[in-house]
């Protein structure tokens, strides 16, 4: 399903290799910005730590927040090369998840990631470059005849930065 994950400057979590056939080109053990909650495996040691996931995510960029949080106390995340994981993903998920709520889930937890994991000059300049990316969805929120939620990205913002 993934081979780890890359994340962005504004907040985008991409997963690795998703959706792609596997050539070998992850064979190879190698630093990536977040372990993928489909195939997290830490120490005892590590979780005592950090701490679980942050049940406040419900779904969506829990595993990003992990990862910072481990970054941030001086840990690394790493994709075990030699390492084979069969998952269909989110194939559960999909079957019972609301398509607007996962959309708020993640727009939402775009914006707390940063909340929670940085701090001055760099968390206002994350916050800003993400929230530059939520105007063009606000306005397709208001005029979309498939949104139920006309203020969808408007309230995910906000609960995000609070």
């Amino acid at each position: 399903d993934t081979a780890g994950g890359s994340y962005s400057v504004l907040g985008y979590g991409s997963s690795l290799g998703h959706g792609q056939k596997d050539n070998g080109e992850y064979d190879t053990t190698q630093e990536i910005d977040y372990a993928s909650a489909t195939a997290f495996m830490a120490n005892r040691k590590c979780i005592l730590n950090l701490g679980v996931y942050d049940e406040w995510f419900v779904s969506h960029y829990e595993d990003v927040d992990l990862s910072l949080r481990a970054r941030r106390r001086g840990g690394k995340c790493f994709r075990a090369g030699s390492s084979v994981m069969y998952h269909k993903g989110a194939v559960t998920y999909k079957k019972y998840a609301v398509k607007e709520i996962t959309i708020y889930n993640i727009r939402k937890n775009r914006i707390r990631v940063i909340v929670k994991n940085y701090t001055g000059i760099v968390k206002l300049m994350r916050l800003s470059l993400v929230t530059a990316t939520h105007i063009p969805l606000m306005i397709y929120d208001m005029i979309s005849p498939a949104r139920t939620n006309r203020l969808l990205t408007i309230q995910a913002t906000w609960e995000g930065l609070t």
